[in-house]
């Protein structure tokens, strides 16, 4: 680290060393160490672990939606009938609303914020450009997915009066 970024860079990834043990340690993450490899661990530069800190974050913010809260408060307010009596597919109208504001958020919050971590930090380019492909299919995937487990619970709202317990568990859950 020394010879690449100097005495500088050491103090940094020092400090980012800490700061994650110590979140490790908070959540009680030291016995999943168990099971990732000892050369999966070592070795990590810091321009590696800040690529990875900000293309996870910007994946995160692309794969975000709201739409079991949308489902929960319709069907609180009493507006589900009115959505229901619409000629278009209601599910498919919520998935594509979520993805109009996914696609907001990268282009006004995202990518700003991107741009500025680009210019103060070394992050790193894909290795390959199947790699780059691979990453964006698997962020679409993710929207997918998410948006699907979204929609699943925000139908739990027709037959419970609160689905707000089962939407914290399920932030619980992805957050791990």
């Amino acid at each position: 680290v020394v010879a690449n970024h100097g005495y500088d860079g050491l103090v940094i990834e020092t400090f980012m060393a800490g700061v994650i043990l110590l979140i490790a340690g908070f959540a009680r993450a030291g016995s999943l160490i168990e099971y990732i490899p000892e050369s999966v661990i070592n070795g990590f530069t810091l321009g590696e672990m800040i690529t990875y800190l900000a293309v996870g974050w910007i994946a995160r913010s692309f794969y975000f939606s709201n739409i079991d809260e949308e489902i929960d408060d319709m069907v609180r307010t009493g507006r589900m009938g009115v959505f229901l009596l619409r000629p278009v597919n209601f599910h498919l109208m919520l998935l594509s609303q979520a993805a109009g504001e996914s696609l907001f958020r990268i282009c006004f919050f995202t990518a700003p914020i991107a741009v500025a971590i680009l210019l103060m930090f070394p992050v790193s380019p894909p290795e390959t450009v199947a790699a780059g492909a691979s990453f964006l299919l698997s962020s679409l995937l993710s929207f997918l997915i998410l948006a699907e487990i979204n929609f699943l619970v925000g139908l739990l709202a027709f037959s419970l009066k609160s689905i707000q317990g089962i939407a914290r568990a399920k932030y619980m859950l992805i957050q791990l």
